[in-house]
C-alpha cells in the first residue's frame, strides 16, 4: 500500500513541476490511483497533501518502468512540456537507471507528437513504443556486442 502511495506522490511532484497542477494532470493521477487499487479518499489525501521534495524511486525494474511511463504520460496530458518538467524527467530517468540518451529521445518524440496534435491515447502509445523500442535495441546491442 505504501509503495502505491509513493507512486502517486511522485506523480504529484511532476504535476507541480511547473508550479501549477493542471486539472487534466490531477484527473490522470486519480486514474492511476484507481489502477493501483487505491480508493478515492486515499488518492484525494495524496493530492491535497504537501508535495514531496523528491520522487520516490522503486526498487523493481518493472515498477521503475511503470513510474517512468506514468510520469511521461502525466507531463504530456496538458499538451505542453515545460523546461522544468523536461529537466525533472531527465533527472529522474537517470536515477531510475535509464540512459540520458533514452530520456532525450523519448522527450523529443513526445514533444513532436504533441506539436502534431496527437490525442492522449496516441501520445501514450507513442511513449510506450519508444520506451520498448529503445529498451529492446539497448538489450540486443549489449547481448551481441562481444
Amino acid at each position: 500500500m505504501e509503495m502505491k502511495k509513493r507512486h502517486l506522490q511522485s506523480l504529484m511532484y511532476f504535476a507541480h513541476a511547473d508550479n501549477h497542477a493542471h486539472p487534466a494532470e490531477l484527473d490522470f493521477i486519480r486514474q492511476v490511483g484507481k489502477r493501483l487499487g487505491l480508493d478515492d479518499d486515499e488518492v484525494n489525501i495524496i493530492i491535497n497533501s504537501k508535495i514531496v521534495a523528491e520522487v520516490s524511486l522503486p526498487h523493481s525494474e518493472v515498477q521503475r518502468y511503470i513510474l517512468f511511463d506514468d510520469i511521461l504520460n502525466l507531463i504530456a496530458i496538458d499538451k505542453k512540456i515545460t523546461d522544468a518538467e523536461e529537466a525533472g524527467v531527465k533527472k529522474v530517468a537517470t536515477a531510475l537507471g535509464f540512459s540520458a540518451e533514452m530520456a532525450e529521445a523519448t522527450l523529443n518524440k513526445l514533444k513532436r507528437h504533441i506539436e502534431l496534435g496527437f490525442d492522449t491515447n496516441q501520445v501514450s502509445h507513442a511513449i510506450k513504443n519508444t520506451l520498448f523500442s529503445f529498451t529492446f535495441n539497448l538489450k540486443s546491442h549489449e547481448k551481441y556486442s562481444d
